[in-house]
């Protein structure tokens, strides 16, 4: 499809983005680690495994419960990644210039008390004025061809895909990228959307 322009604004181009919180701003790994009381396993963590508890050897309810005990605090407490203010920045600063909405993505459980524990985290980094989060499971309503989705998951990225949107992966130890993320990368994903923008 051609990407029309009207007043010098793509009509066809990238007008959402997306970006879950667990793994890209904040570190969900170290905190759940930590929880369970295996943080020892952090700096030695295998690249490219994804599902904690299935790794450590036990149950998701156990896993899960464990960090329920936890409350809202998991989140709250839970540590920012090294580079998180400059994707932030560097999002910010492509959502201005292509005329997009940037907003955080949190992730319900079955435990609502984590909703709201990652609502106090995304006022604690962007202040209590900051309105741009969704809540939802299914990342599959997030699908849009004017909007692209940014996940460390795969089966999440591959999910929004299939229904229709644009979908990227965030480059993290725990998936198939196989690393932490360094500045290039950022600057990577930040031209990867400019092309989708532009294409």
């Amino acid at each position: 499809m051609e990407n029309t322009k009207i007043n010098g604004i793509h009509i066809n181009g990238i007008h959402k983005i997306y970006l879950n919180i667990t793994n890209t701003l904040i570190n969900f790994l170290y905190s759940a680690l930590e929880a369970v009381g295996r943080s020892d396993m952090y700096y030695c963590w295998e690249p490219g495994v994804y599902y904690i508890p299935e790794y450590l050897g036990i149950s998701k309810s156990e896993f899960w419960n464990t960090i329920d005990l936890k409350g809202y605090k998991f989140w709250v407490d839970m540590p920012e990644l090294p580079l998180w203010k400059s994707l932030w920045g560097k999002l910010e600063a492509l959502s201005e210039d292509i005329g997009a909405e940037l907003y955080i993505v949190v992730n319900p459980t079955l435990n609502p008390i984590h909703v709201f524990g990652q609502y106090l985290k995304v006022a604690d980094l962007f202040g209590r004025s900051f309105t741009h989060t969704v809540a939802t499971t299914d990342k599959s309503v997030l699908a849009h061809p004017n909007a692209v989705y940014i996940d460390v998951s795969e089966a999440m990225v591959i999910k929004v895909k299939e229904a229709g949107g644009n979908a990227l992966e965030y480059p993290t130890l725990m998936n198939s990228y196989k690393c932490n993320i360094t500045e290039d990368m950022i600057d990577d994903l930040i031209n990867n959307i400019r092309g989708m923008h532009e294409e």
